[in-house]
């Protein structure tokens, strides 16, 4: 997992975004993504992990 992946993974999970709707979780990766360029962080390509039930 990359080192945004895992951050990202972090966010959600302090946020409280990780557990709830796939809405609230779209839009809090939307925010951290907006944080993470804001920063000064580039937008590396990584694969996306499938959820548990999308697997």
């Amino acid at each position: 997992m990359s080192f945004y992946e895992q951050a990202l993974q972090r966010f959600l999970r302090e946020s409280g975004a990780a557990a709830d709707s796939d809405a609230s979780r779209a839009l809090a990766e939307q925010a951290f993504l907006a944080g993470w360029r804001a920063a000064g962080g580039e937008l590396l390509l990584v694969d996306r992990i499938p959820m548990e039930d999308e697997k």
